[in-house]
């Protein structure tokens, strides 16, 4: 393969697309697996000399039981004042128009300080009984080029799409599979894509929105190039060129979130969001073989193509699954065991252990920013 590399960036609301710049670089100390191979990793410094990176919490759903009973929109009604907006109240179950003792707050960019208002007055009016429970909670991660340009913020865009890996057991099932949609015609009707199937791959678009994971899932993920501020039921708002930024934001459901052990807002501290980075912001390089020559040395060459062709559209994302077919092909028809056992007692293929992560690498550079971006972050 040639030592450079460039991947084509395209975009929907615009002719001329974008080339995302490649570099080789050598594994050194590598592991027995990663032998005779090599990585590439985009030839852009995402360090903080080129991009600012902040992580932030998008919205907060955290439960509430009153001493006395009321309804929903009154809960509603008193915290607009305070929070300038109207917030989302349901009952305990997601009921709307709700009357009871419990129930469900949502806050939108949520400060301790604003928190600590909302409860007082929740306390002054009908009476709090015990603690309130983080219940949902949307994380965030932005990246602000310093240059200010649409190209370098894209870029970044680029590689968000192309070097996230969401865990396996959020991302299996037809509606959790990694894919991106973008609206079109008036009325708005959207459109949505897979990034990786059996049929082939379908590279996403720089300007649509990527997601991982079932929508109302434990875990769900997007991707996108945050150029407007869009919320439900308000007019998106262009941002000024210095708050636009590449995006990339976690939604925790409630099972995830009592799975954690969040029992009080007071958990949702450094340590909490220092936690996620591995979890829920996972990041890798792809690696390739260095092989050159006539017969079965050029097969492999070619196979190396192809997988640099997949990478190129759908990322770590499709390569990795590309990676663990073709191994669970070759066992197969190998009928021997190489990294784990070929067939399940039933006849169906088993995934090989080999095929977790046994050809990407760890994004280093990038995992140090997101980390020290989540270590920053307080509620």
């Amino acid at each position: 393969m040639p030592i450079h590399r460039e991947v084509e960036l395209p975009m929907r609301l615009h002719s001329q697309s974008l080339t995302l710049p490649y570099r080789v670089g050598e594994l050194t100390g590598a592991q027995a697996r990663l032998q005779g191979r090599y990585v590439v990793e985009p030839d852009v410094d995402v360090s903080g000399k080129s991009f600012a990176c902040s992580a932030e919490v998008d919205w907060l759903v955290f439960g509430v039981s009153l001493r006395n009973v009321t309804q929903s929109v009154h809960v509603s009604t008193l915290l607009s004042p305070i929070l300038r907006r109207q917030p989302h109240v349901e009952g305990p179950n997601g009921e709307s128009h709700y009357t009871g003792n419990d129930f469900r707050i949502r806050v939108q960019q949520p400060k301790r300080r604003k928190l600590d208002e909302v409860l007082f007055e929740l306390d002054d009016r009908w009476g709090l009984v015990g603690e309130p429970r983080p219940l949902q909670i949307e994380v965030s991660l932005d990246f602000y080029p310093k240059d200010e340009t649409d190209e370098t913020r894209r870029m970044m865009v680029g590689i968000l799409q192309r070097h996230f890996l969401a865990p396996d057991e959020h991302v299996e099932g037809k509606m959790a599979k990694g894919r991106f949609f973008f609206t079109y015609g008036n009325p708005p009707r959207k459109k949505t894509f897979r990034i990786y199937s059996k049929k082939g791959a379908t590279t996403p678009l720089i300007d649509s929105t990527v997601y991982f994971g079932k929508e109302g899932a434990p875990v769900t993920w997007r991707i996108m190039d945050k150029t407007t501020d869009d919320r439900k039921g308000v007019k998106a708002m262009a941002l000024m060129q210095d708050k636009k930024r590449a995006r990339i934001e976690v939604t925790l459901g409630d099972a995830t979130v009592a799975a954690m052990g969040l029992e009080t807002l007071d958990d949702l501290k450094s340590p909490f969001f220092t936690k996620l980075r591995k979890p829920y912001f996972e990041f890798r390089l792809p690696t390739f073989d260095e092989v050159e020559g006539k017969g079965i040395e050029a097969a492999r060459e070619k196979y190396e193509e192809l997988r640099w062709s997949l990478f190129a559209q759908a990322g770590v994302y499709g390569l990795l699954r590309m990676d663990r077919a073709a191994d669970v092909t070759r066992a197969d028809l190998n009928r021997k065991r190489t990294e784990g056992k070929v067939r399940a007692p039933d006849g169906t293929l088993r995934r090989l252990r080999v095929g977790e992560n046994a050809r990407l690498v760890a994004y280093g550079a990038l995992h140090r920013r997101i980390g020290a971006a989540l270590r920053n972050l307080n509620l």
